[in-house]
């Protein structure tokens, strides 16, 4: 259940499988942490309702989100996929406002 494959176009075959598994590295595809990258700490299952999955980003930072918004893109902390050059961490308003003005 919401694991991930690695496909490969050319030869039309998969070349990688990977579990969702705690110390697993995913992106979030949903909510209001659309696009944050983050190492899986725990999963919470919450019967007739969202399971809840924590995460913690490179800076530290954790946060959490529903299961079906985390798509798994590596293990351990190696991604399979090249990841963006924020490394999907998302700064405070502060740290916004800082970066901007320098």
């Amino acid at each position: 259940e919401n694991d991930t494959i690695k496909f490969s176009l050319e030869t039309k075959t998969i070349v990688g499988h990977v579990s969702f598994d705690v110390g697993n590295i995913a992106m979030i595809t949903g909510g209001n942490n659309l696009g944050r990258i983050g190492v899986i700490e725990r999963r919470e299952k919450h019967d007739g309702s969202h399971d809840i999955v924590h995460l913690k980003d490179n800076a530290g930072n954790k946060f959490a989100t529903r299961l079906h918004n985390v798509f798994i893109i590596g293990t351990g902390t190696t991604a399979l996929v090249t990841v963006p050059k924020s490394q999907g961490i998302r700064l405070s308003i502060v740290q916004e406002r800082q970066r901007k003005l320098q």
